[in-house]
């Protein structure tokens, strides 16, 4: 019987998070779509998607999840060498039905809004300890840090930086893509970024897990280029910016 060699070339690899948590989201009913057509994935676990097989161009892909709002990926090639592309796509969690008492939302439209997410205000599991500027290592206290992006929150003026990091160096130190820009205190909070997402046509989404505890945060958004930051506490607001 004549052998037959079957290749395949991947090309992308998107691990779901939920936007809230940045846990790792693991249902099973997920579609990406080019247009109208359906991509083919690969679903493996811990919410990684693998893709197999594309013409390899630009394109935007719509992904959508059982119990998310739909999404949306811009798939960029480029003159990348890399064999393929490797995405983190956060996922915002409905909140219709029986979920929407554990959710606190705001929306709305704005013009000129490219983005919006968010830091609490509350949380303090992890501060700062050192960074070194010429090998952008950034050294912290508490627990490990195992997202790609973070904000370091400036109580006094509240707002916050937001970095993303290349690799971790160990389970108190990470090294980032760039190096800190603003001033930062010693035991400043490093906290998580909640994702907001934002549609063609200037409407905007942000939604927060609703614990039973204070919900006050920091939400930033550049409209028009400029950068906003705004606290916000989710029961007491009207439900946008």
């Amino acid at each position: 019987m004549e052998e037959i060699e079957i290749r395949h070339r991947l090309d992308l690899v998107v691990r779901l998070l939920d936007a809230t948590t940045g846990k790792s989201v693991n249902e099973r009913d997920v579609n990406f779509f080019e247009g109208d057509k359906r991509i083919p994935i690969v679903i493996k676990s811990d919410g990684m998607i693998i893709i197999l097989n594309t013409d390899r161009v630009n394109t935007v892909l719509s992904v959508k999840v059982r119990g998310y709002e739909t999404a949306s990926i811009i798939v960029e090639y480029g003159e990348s060498k890399q064999t393929f592309q490797e995405r983190d796509l956060y996922l915002i969690p409905e909140g219709n039905g029986y979920q929407r008492d554990s959710f606190l939302t705001i929306c709305g439209e704005m013009e000129g809004i490219e983005l919006i997410d968010a830091i609490s205000v509350d949380v303090k599991d992890r501060t700062i300890l050192s960074f070194d500027t010429r090998k952008n290592i950034l050294q912290y206290l508490g627990s490990e840090l195992m997202e790609k992006d973070y904000g370091i929150f400036h109580k006094e003026e509240m707002t916050f930086e937001s970095f993303r990091i290349r690799r971790r160096v160990n389970e108190t130190a990470v090294l980032i893509e760039k190096p800190l820009s603003e001033p930062y205190s010693i035991k400043d909070a490093i906290v998580r970024i909640v994702k907001g997402m934002v549609y063609p046509g200037g409407r905007y989404l942000l939604r927060v897990r609703n614990d039973g505890t204070k919900v006050v945060y920091i939400v930033r958004y550049i409209k028009d280029g400029t950068t906003y930051f705004k606290e916000i506490d989710f029961h007491k607001c009207e439900g946008r910016l």
